[in-house]
Order: structure tokens, then sequence, then C-alpha cells
């Protein structure tokens, strides 16, 4: 029997693939979009560059390669097109409410869960857009950015869906959850100076990995304590010393090479125990 999921929930490049896989479309079309147009979407000018002073001054990459190939892979489909459902955090940087006392920055989560405070509506291509909007390398767009600044990893937001009182779908069991988390590699990263004295200066670099890290550590732990032995998380370890960034569409076959050594035992045994 093929294993299927009720939910998926996915945070930047993990919402892309979660909604794509609820709309429908199939992993091998999904993996001739990030081989054949990463390079469009990761894009650049010699004159974006002195325009932006490099990176100092504006975002890396323009955000409308990425919003047309999102287009064309969506279509016209919304999220309450679908019949499974699907959760994407964004992070909205200004929610305009009318009480300024109240006006502030916020994450959103779209989703398409029955009842009155879902996001119907909401086209599939800008939800894959917004929750993609990594801040520096690519601008906001309609006040929105990458949910990945509060949840790199969705678990515990999806996981909280499934128990929302104001869905019209019955709430299911903790004990009836199985959640599997499919990590998209993890960098050996530490900070070796034990007595860091350091400034603004020293911390830019490393400060936003490390909260993205913590904050999948934190996911994890959490998401361990609530289900136990029904929660698995695969999480690949590149080799030391090994750094990808996002934007490395050079790298994507160095990529390949070391995803398709990785072994994936343990997953296949957790999905055959408390999946299949």
């Amino acid at each position: 029997m093929a294993p299927s999921a009720d939910l998926l929930a996915g945070t930047s490049t993990g919402g892309i693939l979660s909604l794509a896989l609820a709309a429908g479309v199939s992993i091998s079309d999904l993996r001739v979009l990030y081989l054949k147009r990463g390079s469009i979407i990761f894009g650049d000018s010699l004159w974006d560059d002195i325009k932006d002073v490099g990176n100092w001054n504006g975002a890396e990459y323009s955000a409308e390669p990425l919003k047309a190939v999102l287009q064309d892979v969506f279509g016209d489909r919304t999220l309450g097109d679908r019949k499974q459902r699907v959760v994407v955090p964004l992070f909205d940087l200004d929610n305009d409410a009318t009480d300024l006392q109240k006006r502030q920055w916020k994450p959103k989560i779209i989703h398409n869960f029955p009842g009155s405070d879902n996001d119907a509506d909401w086209p599939c291509w800008k939800a894959a857009l917004c929750t993609s909007l990594a801040p520096t390398f690519f601008p906001a767009v309609d006040g929105y950015i990458d949910g990945g600044v509060f949840a790199n990893s969705p678990g515990m937001i999806a996981l909280g869906q499934t128990q929302d009182a104001r869905n019209t779908d019955a709430a299911p069991s903790l004990y009836d959850i199985c959640l599997l988390a499919l990590g998209t590699g993890r960098s050996l990263n530490r900070i070796e100076e034990a007595n860091s004295d350091w400034g603004v200066r020293q911390w830019a670099r490393p400060l936003l990995q490390l909260m993205f890290q913590a904050d999948m550590d934190t996911v994890d732990y959490q998401l361990k304590l609530f289900l136990r032995e029904r929660y698995h998380r695969m999480d690949i370890v590149f080799p030391e010393g090994t750094r990808i960034p996002m934007d490395a569409v050079d790298q994507i076959d160095e990529l390949g090479v070391f995803s398709r050594s990785a072994s994936l035992d343990a997953v296949y045994d957790w999905m055959a125990q408390h999946w299949l």
C-alpha cells in the first residue's frame, strides 16, 4: 500500500513542495523545476549588483522570476481547490490594524482547513511565493516574507492546526497522529571561541543561522515529547566543512550525488512500523 498524508506542511522551499504535491504536481515535475529552473529563479545581473551595491542596499534577486515560475506551475489553482489539507507559514510585516496600539508585524499561517479562519481564496502560487521570500535573497511581496523567520521547521504548527477548535473537522487524538519531518540537510556549525565577547560585527554572520537551527531543534524536541515514537525526523548531515547555500544552483549536482548516497533505512523502518 502506498503511503499517503492527510496534511502537508512546509516553509520556504518546503512550502512550495507541500503546495505542489497537494495540487497534484508529480515528483518528477518538481525535480525538473529545481534542476532546470533554479538558475532562472536565482538569476542576477551586473546592473542589479551595481544598483544594490552588491547585496547591501537591496535584495540579491528579483522576486519576479520566482513568481513567473510558480504561476506556471500552479496556474489558477487556489488553496480552496485542494482536498488535501495544507499548512504554510508566512510572515506579515504589517497587519494593517486600524487601532495603532495593535498594528505590528506578525506570523501568518496559510491553510485550507474548513472553518471560518481558512485561506481558501489564496492562489497557490502566491502562498508558495510568499513563504519563500527569504530576507536579503528576495524582496517582500505585498508585505510578506519567508515564514522561516519564525517557523523554519513547521511541524508544531501543523500539529497545532489539527487541534484548532475553529476547524469543522473533528480534531484527531494525538495518539492517532504520526508525523514525518523531512529536512533539507544540516551543515555542522559551531562557535569554537568558548568565551566570545562579540558585538554586532561578529554576530552578524552566524546569528541568523544559529537562530534557524535553534528553532528546528526546539520543534524537534517538542514533537518528540508530544508524539514520542509516532514522530520521526530525517535531516541528513553534510560532511564536515561542506556548505551549500540556498542559492547555490551551481552545486545542485553535488547535492544530488550526496542525497542519493544517504541511507533511508531509518525512514523506511519507521514508516513500516507507524505509517503503513
